[in-house]
């Protein structure tokens, strides 16, 4: 069914496909993690969503930017980006070049973006916290930058984390954390058939 729609619908809509391209690949960076080879080339996922997503930049009118912006979409990307090559840190498949690489990417995502989706910080900010600790040199400078790194990453969290009330009446409580982890699990289900 997905494939056929590759080819009949979803390329049709180049925000759809990408969507379908970014949890796909979500979902199966969560089977790889799981202790699954990787048999569905998460690598060509990951470089096709960045090529659209690169097309659609230079159209600023683009249904892709019709709900987040393009920066916005970058760090949905950049986000994956960093769980991927993470994942590649902790298998040990090019160790200390995938952590430099993620956070490469992690620190690009803090510093050049004007605003950052809270997970996506979060997860940058502790892809730092592990590169900083990898590091080789010791000493105070090392214990400052990671002390800074954690207690940046707390506040974030602990906004995250805070309910929200959809308006100072109402009883009802949001948890901005649930509706985010939803939205980016990955969709993996049509993958069994």
């Amino acid at each position: 069914v997905v494939d056929n729609g590759d080819h009949e619908g979803f390329k049709g809509e180049k925000d759809v496909h990408f969507e379908l391209l970014l949890s796909r690949t979500k979902g199966l960076l969560l089977l790889v993690r799981s202790g699954y080879e990787d048999e569905w080339g998460l690598e060509e996922l990951i470089a096709e969503a960045r090529m659209e997503l690169t097309e659609a930049v230079a159209h600023p009118d683009h249904a892709l930017f019709r709900d987040i912006g393009p920066p916005g979409q970058m760090q949905r990307l950049d986000y994956t980006l960093i769980e991927y090559y993470c994942h590649l840190a902790d298998r040990e498949l090019d160790g200390n070049r995938a952590l430099t690489t993620a956070a490469h990417i992690a620190i690009r995502m803090l510093v050049e973006d004007e605003y950052v989706i809270g997970e996506a910080a979060v997860l940058a900010l502790n892809t730092l916290e592990r590169y900083v600790e990898s590091m080789e040199c010791d000493g105070l400078e090392r214990r400052i930058i990671l002390s800074e790194l954690i207690r940046y990453r707390f506040q974030i969290e602990s906004k995250i984390r805070s309910p929200l009330r959809s308006s100072p009446d109402s009883e009802r409580i949001h948890n901005p954390g649930e509706s985010f982890v939803s939205s980016n699990l990955g969709d993996v289900s049509m993958e069994c058939f």
